[in-house]
């Protein structure tokens, strides 16, 4: 079995069918870019998730929306109205939504957060680590690096 995966952005909105024996399975393509610069391309991948996962997250699965798919690879070969040729399609087993389309709505409850301007006055005698760490630690841990006291470095 060989396993592949291909990060991606959705060409269109997932399609659910369901089998003669009542199997959902969601099919949709994921466009991977490939190379860089000039050479830049598209992979096309057509992906077929089966299952409870399909109906589950068809509603997910839309136009845009980038995502990660992994599963076993296969090549077919096709024929249509006399021209033939070969697509890569992949059983997907793992797909992580990778995030979705941004709206400007915000979610219910959403607030934004207050800017708070730094302190001026910071002192470093405020952090508290800085003299629990020889307390935690033990002054045998160390002697003969640092003479250490509970009240500070001495």
């Amino acid at each position: 079995m060989n396993v592949c995966t291909f990060p991606g952005r959705l060409t269109a909105d997932a399609e659910v069918r369901f089998t003669a024996g009542g199997d959902p399975v969601a099919s949709f393509t994921v466009a991977n870019d490939v190379g860089y610069g000039e050479k830049k391309h598209a992979l096309f991948v057509r992906c077929s998730l089966w299952g409870k996962r399909a109906e589950a997250l068809a509603p997910h699965l839309l136009k845009g929306v980038p995502v990660t798919v992994s599963g076993e690879a296969d090549l077919r070969t096709w024929e249509a109205n006399g021209k033939s040729g070969t697509s890569l399609e992949l059983r997907v087993s793992d797909l992580a939504l990778q995030g979705g389309k941004r709206t400007e709505e915000k979610p219910q409850g959403f607030r934004e957060p207050k800017a708070e301007a730094p302190a001026a006055d910071f002192d470093d005698s405020d952090i508290p680590f800085v003299w629990i760490l020889p307390a935690v630690l033990g002054a045998s841990y160390l002697a003969g690096q640092v003479a250490v006291s509970v009240g500070g470095i001495v």
